[in-house]
This record gives C-alpha cells, sequence and structure tokens, in this order.
C-alpha cells in the first residue's frame, strides 16, 4: 500500500476513534488534507471515503490514474421488503395504511394486495405533488376550475346571484343601480363575468365591425377612446344613445331608466362585500382581462410614438412584406438571410399558418414538412426565426398554440406518437414508455395521475370498461334527479316540495295553501274534483268528468308512471345533447398528438346510454333520493 494512502486512512480511523456516538463518519474528498485542492484536481471528481472500526483496510485501494483514494465495496443485492413489494403493484398507496395492513396480514405483501385489490380504488393514495420548482417549467398551466364565460360551466346560487348584483354595483358605481345590475345578470343567465363581459362590450364598442376593420395606424387612437369610455362611465353617470342601443343588442332587452343613476355613488372598497369564493376568483378573472387590455394599449401606444420619431428622423426601415415604415425596433428578422419584416406582419402569418392550415409548410429546399415557421420573403429563404422574436411579437396564446404546432410535429417526424401521452387535465404531454398505464403529469403545478387509455383518473386495479366514466355519471345523475322530481309536489305558494304517501289528492301546505297533487294548481275546496260517482276519470272519453279524481287507487303505480316518463324525457334529451356535440369530446380526449391509427379509426360521434331500467328497478333508494330533496 503507498503510503500516503495508509497514513490517510489511519487518519479517517483515528476520527472514528474519538467519535461518541460511534457513527460513521464520512469524508468527501477527492485528495488528502494535506493536498487536497479542488482547483488542481485534473478530473475534478469527489469520492466518499467510508470507512468504521469494523471495515478492514484492505478494502481501500489506491486508483491508477491519480491519487485519489477509491473504497471497493462488495455488496449483494438485498431482498425486497414486504412494503416494497407491495408498493410495486401499488405505488401510490399511502405508506402508514399499507404498514397498518401489513401488521394486520402478518407482514404478507401478498395478502395485503389481495386486500387493496378488494378494496377498490378507494384506498388511501400518497399525495406525491412536490413543491414547485424553479427549473422545471410546464408547457402548459393548469386550466382554471371553471369557464366563467360559459352560463353552463356552474350553477349559480342565490347568495351568489346577491353579491354578483353587489359587486357589479361597485364596478360601474357611476352608471348602474342594484335594480339595474340584476336585470343585466338575469340578461346573461345569472353570470357575472358574461354579465361584465357585456357591459364592457356596451361601454366601450369593444368588437365593432369599424373598429375590428380599423387600420393599424388608428387602431391605438380608437382602443384609447375606448378605454376612456369605459373609464368616463365608471365614474359619471352619463351615457349615450349609442351605448344604450349597444346595450340592447348584447342583452337582447330593453333596460329601463330605473336601471341606472342619477348621479355616481362612491364606494371606497370594491372588493369589501365579496364573501362567495366563485365570485371572488371570478371577479379577479375580469380585472386580469381589463388589465390586460390596458396593457396591449399602452404597448401599441407606445409602438406608434417610436413609429413617428423614426419617420420623422430617418430612421424608419421598411418592412419586408407589407412595406410600411416602422421603427427599427418593432423589426424581427430571419435567421440566416437577415430579411427584415414588422412584428404585425410575423403575427399575422403565424396565426394564418398555426389556425388555418395546421403546419408550418413545407421546406424549399427538402421538400419535407417544415419543423419550424420558415421565412415567409419572396426569394424562398427557408430560414427560421429565433424565439426572441417570435415572443415580442406573438401574443401568449397564439404563442402557445405554435409550440403545441411545432412539438406536433416534431414528435410525428421522430415516430413517437404511439408513445405521447398528454395530461387530460392541464394539458402537458411527455413520452411515456408503452408498457406503463398510468400517466403522472410531469407539470408540478398538476401532478395528475391519469390512465394512458381512457384519459381519466387513475382507477387501478379496475379495467377502463369497470370505470364510470364522468359523462356517464353526471349523465346517471340528471336522470335520477328528473325521476325525483317527477314525483315532488311543490307548493303554489311557498314552493316547499312534499309527496303524498296516502289519502286524498286535495293537499294542504304547512302555509295553509290548498292544492291538487294530480294537477298541482292552487284549489279553494273540493269543488275541483270530479263529483260524479264511480266516475272512472278518462280524460277524453268520459265526456261527463268534471274534473281531476279525488282519490288514486294505485298511488305507487302513479308514481312509478310519473318517474318513469320523467326518465325517459331527460335520457333522450341527454342523448340528443350529446349527438349535437358530435365528435367535442373525443377530440378533448385525442390530447395534444391525436389517437394512433387504430384508435382513430373507432372515433364515433359521442353518446350517453344511460340504464333507465336499473335506475328505476332500486325503490328503496329513489324513495331514500326523494326523501333527501324534500326533507
Amino acid at each position: 500500500m503507498d503510503p500516503p494512502a495508509k497514513s490517510y486512512a489511519a487518519g479517517i480511523v483515528d476520527l472514528c476513534d474519538v467519535d461518541s456516538d460511534n457513527d460513521e463518519v464520512v469524508v468527501a474528498a477527492a485528495k488528502p488534507p494535506a493536498r487536497r485542492k479542488r482547483d488542481t484536481d485534473s478530473d475534478d471528481d469527489i469520492v466518499e471515503v467510508l470507512e468504521t472500526r469494523k471495515r478492514p483496510r484492505g478494502n481501500l485501494k489506491k486508483s491508477d490514474d491519480d491519487d485519489d483514494v477509491v473504497e471497493v465495496v462488495h455488496t449483494k443485492a438485498m431482498p425486497k421488503t414486504p412494503l416494497q413489494q407491495v408498493l410495486e403493484v401499488f405505488p401510490d398507496v399511502k405508506h402508514d395504511h399499507a404498514n397498518q395492513l401489513l401488521k394486520e396480514h402478518s407482514n404478507v405483501a401478498a395478502n395485503v394486495i389481495n386486500a387493496l385489490l378488494e378494496s377498490g380504488p378507494s384506498y388511501p393514495k400518497e399525495d406525491r405533488k412536490p413543491a414547485a420548482s424553479g427549473n422545471m417549467q410546464a408547457n402548459n398551466k393548469c386550466e382554471p376550475k371553471y369557464n366563467f364565460l360559459s352560463a353552463s360551466s356552474f350553477e349559480p346560487t342565490r347568495d351568489y346571484i346577491e353579491e354578483s348584483a353587489e359587486k357589479l354595483v361597485l364596478e360601474f358605481p357611476g352608471i348602474l343601480t342594484k335594480k339595474g345590475a340584476k336585470f343585466f345578470l338575469q340578461q346573461s343567465n345569472n353570470h357575472y363575468a358574461i354579465a361584465f363581459e357585456k357591459l364592457v362590450r356596451s361601454l366601450t364598442g369593444r368588437g365593432d365591425r369599424s373598429t375590428a376593420k380599423a387600420s393599424l395606424n388608428g387602431t391605438e387612437d380608437s382602443e384609447i377612446k375606448q378605454y376612456e369610455k369605459l373609464t368616463a362611465a365608471k365614474k359619471s353617470s352619463t351615457i349615450d344613445k349609442e351605448q344604450k342601443d349597444r346595450m340592447k343588442r348584447e342583452f337582447n332587452a330593453t333596460p329601463k331608466k330605473d336601471h341606472f343613476r342619477a348621479r355616481p355613488a362612491n364606494f371606497k372598497n370594491s372588493n369589501a362585500r365579496i364573501k362567495n369564493s366563485i365570485l371572488t376568483e371570478e371577479a379577479a378573472f375580469c380585472k386580469r382581462k381589463l388589465d390586460l387590455w390596458r396593457e396591449e394599449i399602452d404597448t401599441k401606444v407606445q409602438k406608434k410614438v417610436n413609429r413617428e420619431t423614426a419617420i420623422r428622423e430617418g430612421t424608419a426601415v421598411e418592412c419586408g412584406c407589407c412595406y410600411d415604415k416602422v421603427a427599427m425596433d418593432e423589426m424581427v428578422q430571419c435567421r440566416i438571410e437577415g430579411h427584415l419584416f414588422c412584428g404585425e406582419c410575423l403575427a399575422q402569418y403565424v396565426e394564418n399558418q398555426v389556425f388555418a392550415n395546421q403546419s408550418f409548410g413545407k421546406d424549399p429546399k427538402t421538400r419535407e414538412p417544415a419543423l419550424e415557421l420558415l421565412c415567409f420573403h419572396g426569394d424562398g429563404c427557408s430560414s427560421g426565426f429565433d424565439r426572441f422574436f417570435l415572443q415580442r411579437s406573438l401574443k401568449p396564446k397564439v404563442l402557445e398554440k405554435y409550440d403545441e404546432l411545432q412539438s406536433r410535429i416534431n414528435v410525428e417526424k421522430a415516430g413517437l406518437v404511439a408513445m405521447m401521452c398528454s395530461c387530460p387535465k392541464c394539458g402537458y404531454s411527455a413520452a411515456v414508455d408503452k408498457a406503463q398505464n398510468i400517466f403522472l403529469c410531469p407539470n408540478v403545478e398538476c401532478r395528475f395521475e391519469s390512465c394512458r387509455h381512457c384519459r381519466e383518473e387513475s382507477h387501478i386495479p379496475l379495467r377502463c370498461d369497470e370505470v364510470e366514466k364522468k359523462q356517464e355519471e353526471d349523465a346517471r345523475t340528471r336522470v335520477e334527479e328528473a325521476a325525483s322530481n317527477a314525483v315532488i309536489r311543490f307548493c303554489p305558494a311557498c314552493k316547499k316540495g312534499m309527496v303524498k304517501e296516502s289519502g286524498c289528492n286535495k293537499m294542504t301546505c304547512a302555509c295553509g295553501i290548498h292544492f291538487c297533487y294530480i294537477c298541482r294548481e292552487k284549489v279553494q275546496d273540493y269543488k275541483h274534483f270530479c263529483q260524479i260517482p264511480h266516475c272512472q276519470h278518462r280524460k277524453g272519453k268520459d265526456k261527463k268528468c268534471s274534473g281531476c279524481p279525488l282519490w288514486t287507487k294505485d298511488l305507487d303505480a302513479t308514481h312509478n308512471k310519473e318517474m318513469r316518463e320523467a326518465a325517459l324525457s331527460e335520457a333522450a334529451r341527454l342523448e340528443a345533447e350529446a349527438s349535437a356535440s358530435g365528435l367535442q369530446q373525443q377530440e378533448k380526449k385525442a390530447g395534444l398528438f391525436g389517437q394512433t391509427e387504430d384508435k382513430a379509426k373507432s372515433l364515433q360521434p359521442a353518446k350517453v346510454k344511460v340504464d333507465v331500467e336499473s335506475i328505476l328497478q332500486a325503490p328503496k333508494a329513489r324513495a331514500a333520493a326523494v326523501a333527501r330533496r324534500v326533507g
């Protein structure tokens, strides 16, 4: 043994001898202490030197190519613990739960696996979401919980509607009264964001054809005027005829005089009264949209000032596409030839290629599909554009779609389409081995686990055909609700629900109102009911029948008939809605990279089948559901 290495190892043993708690000492060093300098180490490696009292020094050997001390440790494969065996089959099971099951099953992993299989997918799962890391950036951010500009995204509650009306008054203190806010909300399906968006368009004229067709030079002025109109309308109580006409078109109704203020109100805090969590997020969404619009206007104004200054000073450059004179800092150039274009032309060209053509065309040199956006100069240049110019010229959503298209084209060229998976929740995509059935989203903001075959939430150990899809669950719930509501009678006055178990058909509500159980109309006395003895009450056949029957012979049969008719009607309505949506659901499930050829051939228009008979064959469960509804 070389003496320096031996003395170094002996020094380590001395350290261990004076260690009072007898634990191992790890020395991370590339050289002995007397000669240790990171800068002079030829291979810049760091070698761990492990030594304990019980370990023989003969295990320390010297490397052939330098003086580093290297430990040679001969290890054997350790047998897997019962917990590790369980985690191989159920990687997401909560460790504490698995350990508890191992104790209950005498530490036999096979018995625990069987128990988890029998318990279904409801076993406790480990929270696998890591802390957000700045080193990993997701291609797509998680979608918000609700689409606030869709009337079907959520069902507004009474408290939500009340607070939304107050929030609209707070946002438009110069013009809206509480009655007016409720009117505009009602005309917007009681959704705050929809009403807010329509009011902004009505007050500003944003989105009118005249604005959309405005020239590039006039766009900045028109948008500034639009934003100033919005600011003025919020502060003052003056609304011109043009704005009122736009309100009629937007809301498809004519607002009344008492919907507007005679003088503006003054509110100090526009968020003080919001308690509803959905409305809080929705109001923030609307504010972000306005802030982004203001930023766009400021950017355009600055561009216009720079352009006018450049033209005045003679430093403007001609765009190679539209031939306008623009400032040099607005120009973009291709990577190789340096052809110059203005940012507006580049943005327009990208939008046409991404949204209309769904491709970047063909490379003029190779005649193969281009992998990026190519220069659109007339001389046939095949150069691309640097990322910097794309980020500066494109809107965030357009750039996102550009990246998606580029990723898809590159994946198709590499032949990895069959391996690609995209998260159904946030859209993040990654290549996954074909043998892996569960796709764990790499997006640190999402980490959603989904089945790569059906793209639903992970349903281990069930097969895809054994799991009720979200769409099927929603459809079944709607049919069950329709069947339940069919047998519930609501008081015409107080709207309290009730179900009759016995007695005559003259119902008396707790509020004192009488109504008919058959036709559900309000009645005063028994004159509403048929007065003919032994009448069969066959409508259209018994001409003498004077009204609804006072008694129902078979109440259960009547309820079952009402439930069946309502359930079948709702099921037919669901199938019609699904047929109208066409392939929308399948396109969503296909993800960013589509389906493989065999799956693409099997795509059919979205269909929803609800087994009405099985729903109606559970009278006890249905009775319990009805009891919960009216309780």
